[in-house]
């Protein structure tokens, strides 16, 4: 959420757009802090070994940080932003992160299914925002 919201302050014209996936961001980091709080189910093991993998979790984290720390010293483009905003979202889709915890637990399963599909939505606006800027470009 850090970053959009950066990109809200940095890109006053599209502030609306940017400080709303910022808020939306928010949101998802409230749920997820919820998990730590919700039952996993009966024969759940938390972590799914077979997704789980710290390094590229950390690789994500460094790059969402790197990106701030640009976005803070450097003049910043709107095409810039969406583009680096579709990476990020599109990627979490790809890799899977919403399967890297496991659980049987009925409202694990609708908090981590609300998130992927809220990730989704995200890539929806910004597909739509970058076609709204090319049109711009006209």
């Amino acid at each position: 959420s850090q970053l959009y919201g950066m990109y809200a302050m940095k890109l006053p014209h599209r502030h609306k757009f940017w400080y709303g996936l910022a808020m939306d961001e928010k949101g998802h980091a409230d749920w997820l802090r919820t998990l730590l709080f919700v039952d996993l189910g009966g024969g759940a093991s938390g972590f799914n070994d077979a997704r789980f993998n710290a390094e590229e979790i950390q690789v994500s984290i460094d790059l969402a940080r790197a990106r701030l720390n640009e976005v803070e010293s450097k003049t910043l483009y709107p095409f810039i932003a969406v583009s680096t905003a579709l990476e990020m979202e599109q990627a979490m889709i790809e890799r899977k992160y919403f399967e890297v915890v496991e659980g049987d637990g009925e409202e694990f399963r609708r908090i981590m299914a609300t998130l992927a599909e809220q990730t989704r939505v995200h890539v929806d606006k910004l597909l739509q925002e970058q076609a709204t800027l090319e049109q711009e470009e006209d």
